[in-house]
């Protein structure tokens, strides 16, 4: 099968789709948003298979995997531990379960030791999501009311003598004014972190690709997560020293499944 049998509709297909996708994608892969400090890494298409192609829409680079039944549309970036996949799916069949946790991702390092990493499932991702930003306000809290605390401490030093000697006396004061400013302050500041968090969560899960059933010529896309393995022994080494390459496998149709390998 030519890959020029395809392009026609599947390009008209995954337009309907890939705009909004993207617009999504951007948002979460901005730093900014995430309050991460160093930008995303955008992962490059290996042309290592016969049906395989790379394709640009919108200066995103996507590899592109063509069959008799499905074709699908790669893009990925590391942004932090966790690498993103940015997932298209077209049916040329009568019907494809779309089945986002049964991608299967490994990472081959230098020497080609292969590691198996976990795609997360929708759900699972935003459960673990909800806890990691419920820990980090409850941080703020403690740390807002520390803050809050010492604000209304101070020392009042006095200088005198007696009897001819000098003596220096020292008096703590407590401000209840500076405690309530700096309460209101760090209260402000919890609400608009919480307010930032809905914000992300309400994109991140119109994201994230859910589980579909898709008939002919329907396309479907998407978010996957895939957590990434922390370096052990130094966080100074690059995620692109550890992994030469990225090879993703979807299995959605069982006797022609799509194995596509992206790299640094």
């Amino acid at each position: 099968m030519k890959f020029s049998a395809h392009i026609g509709s599947i390009n008209t297909l995954m337009r309907k789709l890939l705009k909004f996708q993207l617009w999504v994608y951007a948002i979460l892969l901005s730093g900014a948003l995430l309050g991460c400090a160093t930008p995303p890494v955008h992962l490059t298409p290996v042309l290592d298979r016969p049906n395989m192609d790379k394709i640009y829409f919108e200066g995103r680079k996507f590899a592109f995997s063509f069959g008799e039944k499905s074709s699908v549309a790669v893009s990925g970036a590391i942004e932090g531990n966790e690498l993103r996949l940015l997932v298209q799916c077209v049916s040329h069949t009568e019907r494809i379960d779309v089945i986002p946790e049964n991608i299967s991702v490994s990472s081959y390092g230098i020497p080609n030791q292969r590691m198996v990493l976990k795609a997360y499932p929708p759900a699972e991702y935003m459960v673990r999501k909800h806890n990691t930003q419920s820990w980090n306000l409850a941080m703020q809290v403690f740390l807002g009311t520390l803050a809050a605390y010492q604000a209304g401490q101070s020392t009042a030093t006095t200088y005198g003598s007696s009897g001819g000697k000098p003596f220096v006396a020292k008096t703590k004061i407590h401000n209840q004014d500076a405690v309530d400013s700096s309460r209101a302050r760090y209260r402000e500041e919890l609400r608009q972190t919480a307010e930032s968090y809905d914000r992300i969560n309400a994109v991140t899960e119109s994201g994230l690709l859910k589980a579909h059933t898709i008939f002919n010529n329907q396309v479907v896309g998407g978010m996957v997560i895939v957590e990434l393995l922390k370096p052990r022994k130094t966080k100074y080494v690059s995620y692109s020293n550890l992994y030469s390459k990225i090879v993703i496998t979807v299995p959605w149709v069982e006797e022609e499944p799509h194995r596509i390998t992206l790299t640094w």
